[in-house]
């Protein structure tokens, strides 16, 4: 132990238990230590209909352009996970979704990983372009919280990835749709079905390729005439098992939307059940460790603020207080760490909500803001960039790797 080290050298008679004790009641040290990994949500989402809410994502590919295409527009239904990608940019997601809604159908919720002032943005554009559209724009997701639609984008890219080595080719563009297809045929283990079934109510045809005609009968047809007389001499009846089988995908995409709802709802069980054993539940008035955000904390400043347990609702968020008030905002219990020892009383919370940004900059030594980022694409000269304007150099948590004139 580094500290005992330390302590040895000039003091005497102090155990390694009057160490770690003095750790545990230490604000500055407490304030410094890392939170533990964040799990899955208190309340997982699960709707019931298809088209309830949809997230849009772009998957940046500006460090491997395809000519003009620098991005990947994926679309994704929460309930079916029916996936729809575009290779545009993002300037053009609100002209992209009037295509895709206009042929699926248009959400009640619209949600983005991007912000909510993109979603808003999208939504905004799309009443430009279709005014008797209604469509809220939801809260954004994090990667730690809910992980599908990130976990879809990872596919996209590796299935993607593949595809590219097959052909030999980077043109990746071209391999868009037979990425969705693949995507949209595969199993998920969270519906218990694929995205095609869940939506259609059955499997994806690739044309007389999945019909019941036998391979060595399917080489030698070239015609609609050649098929006809085919299914006339060897499969009697066969058209009277396609107009079944119609009737049967009609009553089955209900059937499955329904069955994909209880299975995503069996899945959201394991997951908080999962979520509740790693982190336990906290009692009232217990001191907690809530993160500091990035952009609102200094170099020299504590990664996370102190704060106590107030109140917890019956969906399982805690309303937290803190020396400057009560935070605005419910925390999950992912979103915060115990501390072994009381350090602040809830008769110490002043009587007035103040968001954490307040929080951060009032228990900051400086200013309060960290990181200043920029977003640019035109290699920072201009006033636009916002490290430019505020006459600082860029650092790596701005813009990607593309060339800048501020560093």
């Amino acid at each position: 132990m580094a500290e005992q080290g330390a302590v040895a050298e000039q003091e005497s008679n102090i155990t390694r238990y009057d160490i770690e004790l003095y750790l545990q009641i230490c604000e500055p040290c407490q304030k410094k230590q890392k939170g533990a990994k964040k799990g899955a949500l208190v309340l997982p989402m699960v709707f019931s209909d298809f088209s309830s809410r949809c997230q849009v994502d772009l998957i940046d590919f500006q460090s491997h352009p395809d000519g003009e295409y620098k991005f990947i527009m994926a679309y994704q239904d929460h309930l079916t996970k029916f996936v729809a990608l575009k290779s545009k940019t993002a300037e053009e997601v609100a002209h992209n979704r009037v295509d895709m809604f206009t042929l699926l159908g248009a959400p009640s919720i619209l949600q983005s990983d991007d912000g909510r002032e993109f979603a808003n943005k999208v939504v905004t554009s799309l009443k430009q372009h279709w005014p008797s559209l209604k469509i809220v724009h939801g809260k954004p997701r994090h990667s730690q919280s809910q992980g599908s639609v990130e976990r879809a984008n990872q596919d996209i890219e590796n299935m993607l990835c593949t595809w590219t080595q097959d052909k030999k080719t980077d043109r990746w563009s071209d391999g868009l749709r037979f990425v969705q297809l693949t995507k949209n045929r595969a199993f998920h283990t969270g519906i218990k079905r694929t995205p095609y079934e869940a939506l259609f109510g059955c499997k994806a045809k690739v044309g007389l390729a999945t019909s019941s005609l036998p391979q060595d009968v399917l080489q030698d047809i070239q015609t609609e005439e050649e098929l006809e007389e085919i299914i006339e001499s060897k499969m009697e009846g066969y058209e009277a098992n396609i107009l079944c089988n119609l009737c049967f995908n009609i009553g089955n995409a209900g059937k499955a939307k329904v069955e994909s709802k209880l299975n995503l709802e069996r899945q959201a069980k394991r997951m908080k059940v999962d979520s509740d054993k790693q982190f336990l539940p906290v009692r009232l008035g217990a001191t907690v460790r809530v993160p500091a955000p990035d952009v609102d904390r200094g170099q020299v400043d504590a990664r996370n603020l102190l704060a106590v347990v107030m109140s917890v609702t019956e969906n399982g968020f805690c309303r937290l207080g803190t020396a400057q008030g009560v935070l605005n905002q419910l925390y999950a219990r992912s979103g915060f760490t115990p501390c072994r020892k009381e350090l602040i009383r809830i008769e110490d919370v002043p009587n007035q909500e103040i968001p954490v940004r307040s929080t951060a900059i009032a228990q900051s030594t400086g200013s309060g803001q960290g990181f200043v980022r920029c977003t640019c694409k035109n290699k920072c000269q201009t006033m636009r960039c916002s490290c430019v304007k505020k006459k600082i150099k860029c650092n790596s948590k701005c813009h990607s790797s593309i060339p800048c004139r501020n560093k």
